[in-house]
């Protein structure tokens, strides 16, 4: 369960209220590898009602700052396993992609896994030029509804380009350049 523990620590301002506090790496990563339960989400294909999307953000930022956490201590075989955990528990074909996945491919790539970080950034990397071909195609007036939307996935564009020239793939970076250049905001 959750402990309230007065020691002062640090934040992680972007994250609101799942940024706050320490992360008890070890204990997280036994809880998540060995206790939590996924309720079918991670292997059947299913519709995941939005009422759920705080609890389900919740665990992934829990997953999150602990992959990281255990990457920083220099546990990167367990920050590895944690990627892996995260995409296997929160499938593509429940949970679409976004850029909130990126750390979790740059654990992949740092540890040595780069099979599975390219494999997952591939995914992005389609589902993200999808989503703004879509956004392109709007006009004007239709195109309000998904402004922000539409500025989450260019974002994501510097991250698929940047992860992708990390990952030393000259054939990967050529193909997302080809397909995303055009909205990359970082140049």
């Amino acid at each position: 369960g959750l402990r309230v523990i007065p020691v002062k620590s640090q934040s992680l301002r972007g994250l609101s209220i799942y940024g706050s506090g320490r992360v008890a790496e070890d204990k997280a990563y036994d809880n998540i590898m060995n206790k939590w339960k996924w309720g079918n989400f991670d292997t059947h294909d299913l519709y995941v009602d939005n009422s759920y999307a705080a609890e389900i953000q919740a665990m992934k930022i829990v997953m999150m700052r602990t992959a990281e956490e255990l990457a920083e201590k220099g546990k990167m075989s367990e920050a590895a396993e944690m990627s892996l955990k995260f995409f296997q528990s929160f499938p593509h074909m429940n949970f679409p992609y976004d850029e909130s996945i990126v750390p979790f491919i740059d654990i992949l790539n740092k540890s040595g896994d780069k099979d599975s970080a390219k494999k997952h950034l591939s995914i992005l990397a389609e589902e993200t030029r999808q989503k703004l071909n879509f956004y392109d195609s709007l006009d004007e007036q239709d195109f309000e509804s998904f402004r922000q939307d539409y500025a989450y996935a260019i974002r994501a564009v510097s991250e698929i380009l940047a992860k992708a020239k990390e990952i030393g793939d000259q054939d990967l970076v050529s193909k997302f350049e080809s397909e995303l250049s055009g909205y990359d905001i970082s140049k």
